[in-house]
């Protein structure tokens, strides 16, 4: 599945790494050099000032664009914008919020058939062509404010999701609120959608493993530990670049990085980043190699 989101980007975001063992640059001349010397002053007239900080309400047609990312790092924008996922607030009433998702992604038909791979999945022998899917669905939380969990948007499949045990994509006020108070709250790490799915016991697999990696004896809870308690988090609001207040957390079994909104009223997960591991074996295949390489998400607009 991540496969699918993060393959055009990614082949976007290496296209565009610089190179390297290049020569080195020419000797500057005069003119360029008393330029240089001239660079800073100019630099600080034109420094624009400090972008606004925003306030996201939480209401109905609030929209917000995700996308994958790679060791916290978004790729470069493709032409096609897979992997993009558009998420908007349909309805809300009190603490209930109903969501509906959109996900662009590229998968792979067997050329002269009708079987379909996810990207890169294909048989090597295969000859396939490229198509492009939608992702899509309509999701009901029951109460943002319950549970100790979220769903990473990454493990969204087609179809309705029921979240009547969890916030999906924010985090209780109270946990936020421990966490700004005393550095810390209890947490659970299962962010499949449904935990009883290939994806969920794939996840309890690796979770299992991040906890030995960790030293951590077997009856030890995960939790979040605070990073930075006013971190900011720059996102384009409205169309115009602003600044949000967002709360930097830690799980402490070694498994992901998070990004809350600082606000007890839209207390959203703005960014999600699994932590890589140097030990990863190459041989491993699907989802545990995907988050040991460092896999993620970030929303990177929101409108409303």
């Amino acid at each position: 599945m991540i496969q699918r989101l993060l393959g055009a980007a990614l082949l976007a975001g290496l296209l565009c790494l610089p190179a390297y063992g290049q020569d080195e640059p020419p000797e500057q001349s005069a003119s360029a050099e008393a330029a240089a010397e001239e660079a800073p002053a100019a630099a600080e007239r034109t420094t624009p000032p400090e972008l606004p900080l925003a306030t996201i309400p939480l209401q109905e047609n609030l929209r917000f664009t995700v996308r994958p990312t790679i060791l916290g790092l978004i790729p470069p924008d493709s032409a096609e914008d897979y992997g993009e996922g558009l998420i908007r607030v349909s309805g809300l009433d009190g603490r209930r919020v109903e969501l509906h998702y959109e996900i662009k992604e590229e998968i792979e038909k067997e050329r002269g058939g009708d079987e379909l791979f996810e990207l890169q999945e294909a048989p090597v022998e295969l000859r396939t062509e490229f198509l492009t899917r939608i992702r899509r669905g309509d999701i009901v939380v029951s109460d943002i404010t319950q549970g100790r969990r979220i769903a990473c948007p990454l493990f969204w499949e087609t179809g309705d999701i029921q979240a009547r045990d969890y916030g999906l994509l924010w985090i209780a006020p109270p946990l936020l609120s421990a966490l700004k108070q005393s550095g810390g709250c209890d947490w659970e790490l299962q962010c499949a959608a449904d935990p009883d799915a290939q994806i969920g016991q794939d996840l309890d697999q690796l979770i299992e493993s991040r906890r030995r990696g960790s030293g951590l004896p077997e009856d030890a809870q995960p939790r979040l530990e605070l990073i930075e308690e006013h971190g900011r988090y720059l996102v384009p609001v409205n169309g115009a670049m602003s600044q949000l207040e967002a709360v930097h957390v830690r799980d402490s079994y070694g498994m992901a990085e998070y990004w809350f909104l600082d606000d007890p009223d839209n207390p959203l997960l703005l960014k999600m980043s699994f932590i890589a591991i140097p030990e990863a074996s190459p041989s491993e295949g699907g989802i545990a190699r995907q988050l040991q390489a460092g896999i993620g998400f970030a929303v990177t607009s929101i409108n409303f």
